[in-house]
């Protein structure tokens, strides 16, 4: 099986970055995608030069409202926004799966 994307739940980026880096050096074709939450979705929204609130969200971890991640410019990502009722519905059928 050979891997063809990769998706990261964006916090600050920095793993996103490092990780879609080395996968760049060794396969030039895999795809990044970054999720965030749908009301905080900075990364999408810029793309878009849309403005985004900055709302709460119930997913922890990531969806800070960054619009300063000036080092994923270069890195090429498609963004995927995730709405927390259903990031909650998954996260339980996966824990009791």
């Amino acid at each position: 099986m050979q891997l063809t994307a990769f998706v990261d739940f964006v916090g600050s980026g920095g793993t996103y970055a490092g990780v879609m880096k080395y996968l760049r050096e060794q396969q030039s074709t895999i795809r990044g995608y970054v999720a965030e939450p749908a009301n905080a979705a900075v990364l999408s929204k810029l793309s878009k030069k849309e403005v985004t609130d900055g709302g709460s969200h119930v997913i922890q971890g990531g969806g800070y409202s960054m619009s300063n991640l000036s080092f994923l410019k270069d890195i090429p990502f498609e963004a995927v926004e995730v709405v927390g009722q259903t990031a909650t519905e998954v996260t339980r059928e996966l824990a009791s799966t």
